[in-house]
């Protein structure tokens, strides 16, 4: 079957939801979406969305083939496809490949019943996009680096490496 729906104006104390729209085709085997969305979540959204959605007794995946548009006040655009996977057992987040503005943000995580295993890289994200959940942090510059995570779910290890270009602190004036 397919389905559609739109709404607008929708609001929730500051945030809004100016007009979303949304299509399906299929069924829970196999239903390919579409989504628009247009709002203010503390900054101004335009975004636009695709996919596949298989859900099955064993285990839900969300194919995620195209997310753009602006949020944070910069054009946003997933690079390759994104699969989320939840099962009783295991989740995972695979080919993270998302653009904001000039930064870049890549990765993977999985988590079984017994072992976690997570690899993010970044690239020249912005600071200042911390602005948008928060007006009274306001930073400059950018952040670069790789964050890993694996071994026992009980007590995995992680390593981490930053490096901050351009770093400051804007003062209120």
């Amino acid at each position: 079957g397919s389905a559609s729906l739109t709404a607008t104006d929708l609001a929730y104390g500051d945030q809004k939801l100016d007009r979303l729209e949304l299509a399906a085709d299929g069924d829970l085997a196999a239903l390919d979406f579409t989504g628009k969305a247009q709002g203010n979540y503390y900054s101004p959204f335009d975004l636009t969305a695709a996919g596949q959605l298989q859900a099955g007794d064993a285990e839900t995946r969300v194919t995620l083939t195209q997310l753009d548009g602006t949020a944070i006040g910069r054009p946003i655009a997933l690079g390759q496809a994104l699969t989320i996977l939840q099962g009783p057992t295991r989740r995972s987040l695979s080919g993270l490949d998302l653009s904001l503005g000039p930064g870049r943000l890549q990765g993977n995580f999985d988590q079984g019943v017994d072992s976690v295993q997570a690899d993010f890289t970044f690239d020249e994200l912005p600071l200042d996009i911390a602005e948008a959940f928060d007006p009274a942090v306001m930073l400059d510059g950018s952040l670069s680096g790789r964050a890993r995570l694996s071994g026992p779910v009980a007590a995995p290890e992680g390593h981490m490496d930053l490096q901050v270009k351009d770093f400051e602190i804007e003062q209120d004036s």
